[in-house]
C-alpha cells in the first residue's frame, strides 16, 4: 500500500500515530516523514505554490 493513502487512512481512524503505525507494522518515523511531506504538498496545493529545494 501507498504511504501517502496509508496516511489518509490514519486521518479517518480514531488511533493515534503510535497505534496505528503499531496496528499497520508501519516504522513510526518513516510514518511521520510521510506524513509531513503529504501535510507540506497539501498545504503548497492550497496556497497555489510548491515548495522546492534547490540542490547544487
Amino acid at each position: 500500500m501507498n504511504l501517502f493513502n496509508t496516511c489518509f487512512q490514519y486521518e479517518s481512524s480514531s488511533l493515534t500515530q503510535r497505534e496505528f503505525c503499531k496496528q499497520n507494522n508501519l516504522s513510526p518515523p518513516t510514518f511521520f516523514a510521510k506524513r509531513r511531506s503529504l501535510q507540506l504538498f497539501t498545504e503548497s496545493c492550497q496556497n497555489g505554490f510548491v515548495r522546492a529545494e534547490m540542490i547544487q
